[in-house]
């Protein structure tokens, strides 16, 4: 695969094309194999020689089962790359994984009262901290966090939900249908560039996860990373509605647009990450 400056400009459709057959194509070789254990693929850059793909996994720590170790994530990749399903030309000897920081959930307590007999109230973030200083797992305690100058990312997935007034076919059911793939790419397309002017580098994309009939009612994950505090899911719905107030590409119902519960509480309680480089390469 040739490398374009287009693979450099987030915005473009070559990049949004790429990023997306990329997603599709990892989050379904990860997700047959591990399950709930496996969150999502995020593409964090393309970079020239012939196309070297930067990616970042995130696992659920909080899930009842052994973690896979980054040998076998490597290695479910390679042989992933030995299916007729799996359509990225990549070479195998170039894939490159390491685990990052560990994130663990971390519980704030807040006084409600002044006074020896003010009780505490336990505010559970829903946001995921990795302490850059200290490669400590563990959640640090809240004084810490407020006497030292701890540098710390998060992580959060927000789920959306939304109804566009499209005419709802079958095939939109099939995540592996070409309808499906078209459909959720031209969603991608036009959230993406929203959400990005207005978190820049703390947003880092979005996976459609499903449509379902009425007319198309749209479940999709939006995932942001970055410095502390990211933007609450309730800022997140406002945004995407101001700027559909002005052009609605998709025809998205305003008054739909809201957190999707039944998919669960926005976050997860903690994210195992692991940086995955690869190479794409000419088909020989």
């Amino acid at each position: 695969m040739e490398f374009t400056s287009a693979l450099n400009d987030k915005t473009s459709q070559r990049y949004k094309d790429l990023e997306a057959t990329i997603v599709f194509q990892l989050s379904s070789v990860y997700k047959a194999k591990y399950g709930s254990v496996f969150l999502t693929v995020v593409v964090l850059s393309f970079r020239k020689g012939s196309v070297v793909v930067d990616t970042e996994l995130q696992f659920n720590t909080s899930a009842s089962v052994t973690l896979p170790s980054m040998e076998d994530v490597k290695n479910t990749l390679i042989e992933a790359t030995q299916s007729n399903n799996f359509t990225l030309n990549i070479s195998t000897s170039s894939i490159v994984i390491k685990e990052l920081n560990a994130s663990a959930a971390i519980t704030v307590a807040t006084q409600s009262a002044v006074g020896p007999n003010a009780t505490t109230a336990l505010l559970e973030t829903t946001r995921n901290f990795t302490a850059v200083s200290s490669s400590s797992t563990t959640a640090p305690a809240l004084s810490s966090i407020t006497a030292t100058s701890v540098t710390t990312t998060a992580t959060e997935t927000v789920r959306l939900r939304f109804t566009m007034s499209k005419h709802f076919t079958a095939k939109l059911s099939d995540s592996s249908s070409m309808q499906f793939k078209a459909q959720a790419a031209e969603v991608s397309a036009v959230l993406d560039p929203i959400f990005t002017v207005s978190y820049g580098s703390q947003y880092k994309g979005s996976n459609v996860t499903q449509f379902s009939k009425g007319s198309v009612v749209t479940d999709v994950n939006l995932y942001f990373r970055g410095p502390w505090p990211l933007p609450t899911a309730t800022a997140v719905v406002n945004t995407l509605k101001q700027a559909l107030s002005d052009n609605n590409p998709l025809s998205i119902i305003l008054d739909s647009i809201q957190i999707n519960n039944a998919a669960g509480r926005n976050g997860v309680s903690a994210v195992l990450l692991a940086a995955l480089t690869l190479l794409l390469v000419y088909h020989v």
